[in-house]
């Protein structure tokens, strides 16, 4: 019995941390180097990953609205060749970038959370 209520006791103590797993916090005016997500296109021929991350606030007013910037690698395992891209001005891009999975060759989501909207997008990305 006193087992059951220390152990009931330290969970209720242990906060959770579900979330945190994703969370990817920086300054909103520096230039940042997240954790890399990667993405395969179905047949296996390109690899897309998602490197460094830029973030401009746009307005400081209440609520404060950003751009959010990516480089984007695109790789061609077949040829074995690199393109980079850039992906601009992403508008109030979530403080959690969550997944990225490519739905064919010239097509990228990227899942991303708002917290402070409780909201989940999936945003498209065309690679040409």
């Amino acid at each position: 019995m006193l087992w059951q209520w220390l152990h009931s006791s330290e969970m209720e103590t242990i906060p959770k941390r579900y979330a945190q797993v994703f969370k990817e916090r920086s300054t909103r005016k520096a230039f940042v180097l997240d954790p890399v997500k990667m993405a395969v296109s179905p047949d296996g021929r390109f690899v897309f990953t998602i490197g460094s991350r830029k973030i401009m606030v746009i307005s400081e007013r209440n609520p404060m609205e950003w751009l959010t910037s990516f480089k984007i690698d695109v790789f061609n395992l077949n040829l074995e060749k690199r393109q980079s891209l850039n992906l601009n001005d992403l508008f109030d891009f979530g403080d959690y970038l969550i997944h990225t999975y490519a739905i064919d060759n010239n097509t990228l989501i990227i899942l991303d959370y708002n917290h402070r909207q409780t909201t989940l997008r999936q945003r498209i990305v065309k690679v040409e």
